[in-house]
């Protein structure tokens, strides 16, 4: 059993969220030997699951990468998945498995093998599916035994993998489940405060951005304002000219002239709009408080 000090120190979240295995409800990335192209699967219970599998393409995959923690995730329809494999599908798959090696002609046809060790088909299918339904665990009977009683008091019940492609019917059941799981996780707990304390850490930051920008405008403002007495001449011409003379370090940009209510200023990279013309300058306003 893993105590609580070596679930703290795990480096894999679902080891730290109380699962009895690292890939528990992970997403994880299988790669193609033959044409490289990678496949996520998700690992839909407490399970242990292989590193090598049969892709989509009919050839050997590997596990490979990092897996991702995601007990909420909700899988689409066609997106393979890793399962608890039944008995009844076992004997399927070594029923397959049987046919498969019968239809060989090398020395691992069916027929020959059979023959070799003594065995009959019914007797080869059934060992099959025992080795199947025993993956990983212990090859001691006794040992089995008390491993599946200690889960099984724990509420753990999932059992050798299998990859199956999922249905509307599973997709709505793992729509359903998904939201228990999350629930229920502290490590979608910490995730979702997480993601609250990010949001507000960025909130104030934009509003401290803000502010800094508010606060440079208003020092060009001041060094921009029409000096004197502009007599008869249009002040907002004459701020117009000012603001865009040539070499004004970090003078505005209008986006049109001549100024006007509503109008929007591109001040540095900061778009505003103008809330006000007066003969001594621009009143302007963030869009966001126009």
């Amino acid at each position: 059993m893993i105590s609580p000090e070596q679930r703290a120190a795990s480096r894999y979240p679902a080891i730290q969220a109380g699962r009895h295995h690292a890939e528990a409800f992970c997403l994880m990335t299988y790669e193609d030997e033959v044409n490289g192209r990678t496949e996520r699967l998700w690992n839909s219970r407490d399970g242990v699951t292989p590193f090598v599998i049969t892709s989509r393409w009919g050839n050997s995959a590997r596990h490979v990468g990092r897996d991702d923690y995601q007990p909420g995730h909700v899988p689409n329809v066609g997106d393979r998945v890793f399962v608890d494999l039944t008995p009844e599908r076992a004997r399927v798959l070594a029923e397959a498995y049987a046919d498969k090696l019968d239809e060989r002609t090398d020395e691992y046809n069916l027929t020959r093998h059979l023959e070799e060790r003594g065995m009959t088909r019914e007797e080869f299918v059934t060992s099959a599916v025992e080795d199947s339904l025993s993956q990983g665990k212990p090859f001691d009977p006794e040992e089995r035994a008390a491993l599946e009683a200690k889960l099984a008091a724990e509420g753990y019940t999932a059992g050798p993998p299998d990859v199956v492609e999922v249905t509307a019917e599973m997709r709505s059941a793992f729509a359903v489940r998904s939201v228990e799981l999350v629930e229920a996780d502290p490590i979608c707990r910490q995730r979702r405060e997480a993601a609250g304390e990010q949001e507000e850490r960025e909130r104030r930051m934009r509003r401290l951005v803000l502010e800094g920008q508010l606060a440079t405008l208003q020092r060009e403002l001041r060094t921009l304002d029409v000096d004197g007495d502009a007599g008869d001449a249009d002040p907002a011409a004459d701020l117009y000219r000012r603001l865009v003379r040539p070499g004004s370090p970090g003078a505005p940009r209008l986006v049109s002239e001549p100024f006007r209510e509503g109008q929007e200023v591109t001040v540095g990279q900061t778009p505003f709009v103008v809330h006000k013309v007066q003969r001594r300058g621009l009143v302007l306003r963030y869009p966001r408080f126009s």
